[in-house]
């Protein structure tokens, strides 16, 4: 995965809020994005940061 130009959180608050809430939960991307994708939103790329 190529590093993102910006640090996390700089321009998308949601995006670090996600992905410390996954953290926390101790939910892999992975995992995260399946159960998202069960829950209707579909097209989803693994594309923020871990």
């Amino acid at each position: 995965m190529r590093p993102c130009i910006y640090p996390l959180g700089d321009r998308n608050i949601v995006g670090a809020r996600v992905a410390d809430l996954r953290k926390a939960a101790g939910w892999k991307q992975m995992e995260f994005m399946a159960m998202l994708q069960l829950r209707g939103m579909k097209s989803l790329q693994p594309t923020f940061r871990s």
